[in-house]
């Protein structure tokens, strides 16, 4: 994280300059009719709203890479000088960071409103009177709709011809056909005792390729027909300058080799272009058909004030995502809506509470005009909200909070003194603990993905050893970690691939003839352990279906009935393939998810008291003060979430965490179970273990001081003076690391936070105002002042388990504004 602002001013800079463009539009239209009766004691409204809004950003540099680096390379990669070598850098590429949103909302509404005075049928003096007093009947109808549609895209990209001279694994936007950048923001750092003091200056031109332009690239297609590939060929290591023995495959000799090509460009702001660059598009379809009743009755001369209310909500939503083309990964901009996506939450809502003033046959004996009131309320309210989706896909009820609220206001002299105190406490039901924010799958984190990553490329894997198992494919490499490091000894257990001694061999630190690593007893499991585990995926079918695994589609349910793994895949899976892309599809790697709206819920609690001070020493200086106390917990992990991360950690603890990633066939490491455990399952317990704790990022208290005078008299009549004092308590920003939690696993122990400092704020107003043009137009021009005294600076925002920051936000310094108003 940068701190130095001598190195590069982000207080005043955006690193990527003039290509980053963030937009909103917003149209709107309201019509409303009402009509009232009997000197307006009967009233009707009928509402019509209608909002039209776009928003959007282009960022050529996403988060990952919004960074600056040194180049480091003396050379490149064809040898030629780098010129460039010691120069700090930004690089990217046209992707990711470009996205619209359209969203387009109607309400019609209706209201009525009657209000009912006793006085009308009663003698007003009467008893009975005083006691019916008046009471207020609202009632609503009301249909709400929301349509969006959400467009990404790649901002540049080749055409598909140009894969075809670089790759042999696809022609996807998103991946191969990517615009990749480097800009160069100043001068060279070598020698250097360090970047502080090196002012380096953001981008200043907009990166756009031309319609085209030649490309110096290695063809890597083989060019040596009566040349073995594994042959031995040895060469020296260019990083370690040391011998290596390898095989012809190493020699670049027997490739193509270095050519120029002509390559032409998309370019996203070219409206024939934009649709081949499109690689994502959902539309989301939202109605809410709702009803209320609202009551509030001034009973005993409106000493005792209740109230009630009731609304009931009918949601309906449809979510549906652009099927990507499975060779491109371009998605069409048109589609039509699910109709099987189809989701529906019913819900009420109902509040009721009430004030007593206490009366003045009560208070009349208290100096000072003394009075007062006391007040209660208890709310139930259903949140009208999209329905949601848990990891399975199921839908979650939509939240329901349950609030509690009671307290007192006291006032004297007269009203110049008043005191308001307020306790509440606030439950709620079914609350969003995160939601799915890239590749942070219901706030798994930046790795989450191996929500889904770990099991789909992990069915190839593990197909791929059944094939090798049953002698369908030779030199498979993604085996258990014994086979893999030769642990099997043959000699000892007789036989080979497809022998039973083979598949069932209890390969552990103690076997006999075992020459794999040290390793705990049973670490090592057996061929046919490790397969019939993957047939036995704790997940359902519609695991995959859900996550929307695509180019190639996974059906366990079809392996549950051959009992072959490959028998699970869709169209673009050979079985019998040992290739390294797995599956001979392109590679494991090009499976992919579709749109992920997955949540993690809980139920929160939430409770506090708020105390507020309004006073008027004088009789145009007012004074308010108030301070507050929050303490929020959480608790009850939704059970989808904890069931699915119970069993997929019991799975991949197990012979199905034992597959090896991405081929990997030397040493130990790279199991699959390690990495779903190290990038979901230890995130996860982080968010268990935080039950019945603090929330992080809240402060422990606020507190507020705001006081202004008016003049009224003599020579600065209309000037208004000002003033308040901002201060709130400390935040957690962090958590201490721990190695003995987690069943000695570690990590984060939220008993042991990180707190960041408290913060406290000035500001200053100063204002004018007096009637003008005849007194018929009342003129106030104000100066106001926030942070008084203070300094553009970094605070804390996060801090890492060793108490070093993590992340920092900037804090603006004094800034003002100035306002000049005319009411008529």
């Amino acid at each position: 994280m940068l701190t130095d602002s001598s190195i590069f001013n982000f207080y005043n800079h955006l690193l990527d300059g003039p290509n980053a463009k963030e937009w909103q539009n917003w149209t709107a239209l309201n019509a409303s009719i009402s009509q009232t009766f009997f000197n307006d004691r009967l009233a009707f409204e009928l509402v019509y709203d209608q909002q039209h809004h776009t928003q959007g950003q282009n960022d050529l540099i996403n988060a990952v890479d919004y960074s600056i680096s040194v180049d480091v390379n003396e050379t490149y990669s064809n040898g030629a000088v780098n010129y460039n070598a010691g120069r700090p850098y930004v690089a990217g590429s046209g992707f990711d960071n470009f996205n619209s949103q359209t969203i387009d909302r109607a309400s019609l509404r209706f209201t009525g409103t009657y209000e009912f005075r006793a006085e009308d049928f009663l003698d007003k003096n009467s008893t009975l009177a005083k006691i019916i007093g008046r009471s207020v009947f609202t009632g609503l109808l009301d249909e709400d709709q929301k349509k969006e549609l959400d467009l990404q895209w790649s901002e540049y990209a080749s055409s598909p011809a140009w894969t075809s001279l670089v790759t042999t694994s696809g022609t996807s936007v998103t991946n191969e056909r990517l615009f990749d950048f480097v800009d160069y923001l100043g001068g060279n750092l070598l020698g250097a005792s360090s970047a502080s003091g090196a002012n380096i200056q953001p981008m200043t031109t907009v990166i756009s390729p031309a319609g085209s332009n030649v490309v110096t690239y290695f063809n890597s297609h083989w060019n040596a027909p009566n040349v073995n590939p594994t042959a031995p060929y040895n060469y020296t290591s260019y990083s370690t300058g040391l011998p290596v023995a390898g095989t012809q495959a190493d020699n670049p000799a027997n490739y193509v080799g270095w050519q120029s090509q002509q390559v032409t460009w998309l370019n996203a702001q070219n409206p024939q272009d934009f649709p081949q660059l499109l690689n994502s598009a959902q539309r989301y379809h939202y109605a809410d058909i709702n009803q209320g009743f609202t009551y509030q009755g001034y009973l005993f001369e409106g000493t005792l004030v209740p109230t009630f209310g009731y609304r009931r909500d009918s949601v309906v939503n449809y979510s549906t995502s652009g099927q990507s083309n499975p060779a491109t990964g371009v998605v069409p901009e048109n589609f039509t809506t699910d109709p099987t996506s189809r989701r529906q939450a019913i819900g009420e809502s109902k509040a009721w509470g009430g004030v007593y003033h206490f009366p003045k046959t009560l208070t009349n004996w208290l100096p000072g005009g003394t009075t007062f009131s006391v007040f209660f309320d208890h709310d139930q309210n259903f949140k009208a909200d999209a329905p949601r989706q848990n990891l399975f896909g199921q839908v979650v009820a939509n939240p329901d909070g349950h609030t509690k609220e009671y307290g007192f206001t006291i006032s004297t002299l007269n009203d110049k003194l008043t005191l308001k105190v307020d306790w509440y406490k606030t439950t709620v039901d079914n609350a969003t603990y995160d939601v799915t924010s890239g590749n942070s799958i219901a706030g798994t984190g930046g790795n989450g993905y191996y929500m889904w990553a770990a099991p789909a490329w992990g069915y190839f894997w593990a197909a791929q050893l059944q094939d090798y198992q049953e002698g369908k494919i030779p030199n498979n490499l993604n085996f258990n970690y014994a086979y893999a490091d030769n642990g099997y000894n043959a000699a000892v257990y007789g036989g080979g691939p497809g022998t039973a001694a083979y598949d069932n061999a209890p390969e552990t630190k103690g076997s006999p003839g075992f020459t794999g690593p040290a390793a705990t007893p049973n670490e090592y499991f057996s061929v046919n352990s490790i397969v019939n585990a993957w047939l036995n995926l704790p997940v359902p079918d519609t695991f995959f279906t859900y996550y929307g695994i695509h180019p190639v589609t996974i059906n366990p349910a079809l392996a549950h009935q051959t009992g072959q793994l490959a028998s699970a895949f869709g169209s673009g899976f050979t079985a019998g393939v040992s290739d390294a892309g797995s599956g001979g599809f392109g590679g494991v790697g090009s499976e992919q998810p579709g749109a992920i709206n997955a949540v993690s819920t809980v139920t929160t609690l939430s409770k506090g008291t708020e105390w507020e001070l309004n006073a008027q020493p004088l009789r145009n200086w007012n004074v308010t003060v108030n301070f507050s106390t929050t303490n929020a917990t959480h608790s009850a992990i939704d059970p989808a979430t904890a069931g699915l991360m119970a069993n997929l950690h019991a799975f991949f603890d197990g012979p199905g965490g034992q597959l090896r990633m991405w081929g990997n066939n030397t040493g130990v490491g790279n199991q699959i179970g390690t990495n779903w455990n190290n990038n979901v399952y230890n995130p996860y317990l982080t968010e268990i273990n935080s039950v019945g704790q603090e929330v992080p990022d809240l402060p422990k208290w606020n507190f507020n001081l705001i006081t202004t005078y008016n003049i009224d008299r003599g020579p600065l009549k209309g000037v208004i003076i000002g003033g308040a004092f901002r201060d709130e308590g400390s935040r957690i920003l962090g958590y201490h690391y721990s190695s003995t939690i987690n069943n000695g696993l570690g990590g984060l122990d939220v008993s042991n936070p990180w707190n960041g400092p408290t913060e406290s704020h000035v500001d200053l107003w100063l204002g004018y105002q007096r009637r003008v043009f005849a007194n018929k137009i009342n003129w106030r021009i104000q100066l106001n002042t926030t942070n008084v005294g203070e300094s553009t600076t970094l605070k804390p925002a996060q801090y890492e388990p060793d108490g070093s920051l993590a992340l920092a936000r900037i804090e603006n310094g004094m800034e003002w504004t100035l306002t000049n108003t005319f009411q008529f």
